[in-house]
Formats: structure tokens, sequence, C-alpha cells
């Protein structure tokens, strides 16, 4: 699983809520599910394209914060 977002970067894979992620699988084929467990906050399951079976990686979810404070995302 691979993650970015805009702000500065943490540690481990914990969103710190504070501007949108970038959420995007390394693997080709279907569709990966990651889990956002915000400490304050309902959990949520995201839903996330793979590669393309060929050709460059474009795809991805952007997901903008429900929460207020960190969140592990696995």
């Amino acid at each position: 699983m691979g993650y970015a977002r805009t702000g500065a970067v943490g540690t481990g894979h914990t969103w710190d809520g504070a501007g949108p992620a970038y959420l995007t699988s390394a693997v080709r084929g279907g569709t990966r599910t990651c889990t956002i467990t915000p400490v304050s906050g309902d959990e949520r399951p995201v839903d996330v394209p793979s590669w393309p079976s060929r050709g460059p990686h474009i795809g991805g979810r952007r997901i903008n914060p429900w929460f207020s404070g960190p969140a592990p995302v696995s």
C-alpha cells in the first residue's frame, strides 16, 4: 500500500487529517481496500483502484478528512 498526502511527513502510515490524502495501490488488477481509523471519528473502508494492467499508473483516490486528529491507514 502506498499513501501520499499534503503537509508534513510523519512516520508510518498515519494521516494527520490536516488536509486531503491521496491513496493509491501498487498492485496491478482489481481494487484494494484501505481502512482509515481515526482516533476521534468513525472508521471508514476506502476502495482504491489498482494499477492498470499496462502503461503508467494514474489512478488513485483523494480523500478529504471527516475527522480531527490522527488516523492510522491500513
